[in-house]
C-alpha cells in the first residue's frame, strides 16, 4: 500500500512541468499539422543521423562542438520548415488547389535527404549497402519537384 502511495505522489510531483511539456507538445503538433507516420519517420531519421554522425566523429576522434551545434540547428530548422509548409498547405486548401499535398511532398523530400545521410554514415562504418537503393533514393531526391502528381 505504501508503494502505491509513493507512486501516486511521484506521479503528481512534477505536475507543472508535465503540464508545460504537454502544452508545448500539443502546440507544436498542431503547428506542424500533427505527428503522422511521415513526420515521425522524419524525426526518427533526424535523430538517427545526429547519433550516427556523433558516433562517426567519436570513432575518428573528430568530435566538434560546432558540428554538433549545426546538427541541433538542422533539427530546429526542419521543425520551422514543417510549420511553414503546414501553413502553406492550409493556404493551398483555402484557395481550392485540389490534390496538392505540399506538406507531404516536403516531408518526403526531407526524409529522403535524412535517409541518404544515415546510409552514408553507415557506409562509412563499413556496412555494405545495395547501390540500387542509394541510387533510387538519390533519384527520388533529385526528381521529386519535377514529378507530375495528380
Amino acid at each position: 500500500m505504501e508503494a502505491i502511495f509513493i507512486y501516486i505522489m511521484n506521479t503528481f510531483t512534477f505536475t507543472k512541468i508535465k503540464l508545460a511539456l504537454a502544452f508545448l507538445y500539443s502546440w507544436f503538433s498542431y503547428m506542424i499539422g500533427g505527428f503522422d507516420l511521415m513526420v515521425e519517420s522524419l524525426y526518427i531519421l533526424l535523430v538517427m543521423d545526429f547519433v550516427l554522425g556523433f558516433l562517426r566523429a567519436w570513432n575518428t576522434h573528430t568530435i566538434s562542438k560546432k558540428r554538433m551545434q549545426l546538427g541541433i540547428i538542422k533539427i530546429i530548422t526542419y521543425s520551422v520548415t514543417l510549420i511553414v509548409i503546414n501553413y502553406a498547405d492550409i493556404s493551398a486548401m483555402w484557395v481550392n488547389f485540389q490534390g496538392v499535398w505540399i506538406r507531404e511532398l516536403w516531408v518526403a523530400y526531407l526524409s529522403i535527404n535524412e535517409a541518404l545521410s544515415c546510409l552514408y554514415h553507415l557506409w562509412k562504418f563499413g556496412v555494405r549497402l545495395p547501390l540500387w537503393l542509394i541510387k533510387k533514393l538519390e533519384w527520388y531526391r533529385d526528381n521529386l519537384e519535377s514529378t507530375d502528381i495528380k
